[in-house]
């Protein structure tokens, strides 16, 4: 099994909307997910789990804009939730143990500083997230509900732009 954690692009100021959980992605914050999108292909039996803060639903919207449009047979399955919404690394861990066991390569898209602690608590390895950064890693599992501590191998942190 394969997990995709993967923090929002840049986000406007807090002090330009009415929450922080209505903050839109900045114009550049578009650019370096559409960026990342183009690293990789949707796989088969793909899911999204999305907290339901505008940004990250900006982020994913723009993965599977770019997804469907290269690959329309293969848009991965997408999920919004609350939960994850600013989630500690138990909540993250939580959710992921709710994943359908069909579900071969799940994205999740999140927050900071809960998604990196959750690569941290997976792998061991410490990952400071940027916006729009994506951490790959395998993990040795029958069952998502068997996810927990050390349960995971990082296989790459892939960078967003920067300016």
């Amino acid at each position: 099994r394969h997990l995709m954690l993967m923090r929002h692009g840049e986000a406007e100021s807090i002090f330009d909307a009415k929450s922080d959980h209505a903050r839109c992605l900045t114009e550049f914050g578009k650019n370096q997910t559409a960026a990342q999108a183009h690293r990789f292909a949707p796989k088969p039996n793909d899911t999204l789990l999305v907290s339901d803060a505008m940004r990250t639903q900006q982020t994913a919207q723009i993965l599977m804009d770019h997804w469907r449009r290269h690959a329309p047979e293969m848009a991965p399955t997408l999920t919004l939730s609350t939960k994850a919404y600013l989630a500690d690394f138990q909540s993250y861990t939580d959710l992921i143990g709710m994943t359908d066991d069909d579900t071969a390569r799940l994205w999740v898209i999140g927050h900071n500083p809960g998604i990196s602690e959750l690569a941290f608590h997976l792998t061991h390895a410490y990952v400071g997230m940027g916006t729009s950064d994506i951490v790959e890693i395998q993990l040795d599992l029958k069952h998502w509900l068997d996810i927990g501590p050390s349960s995971g191998q990082l296989l790459g942190h892939h960078q967003g732009q920067t300016h």
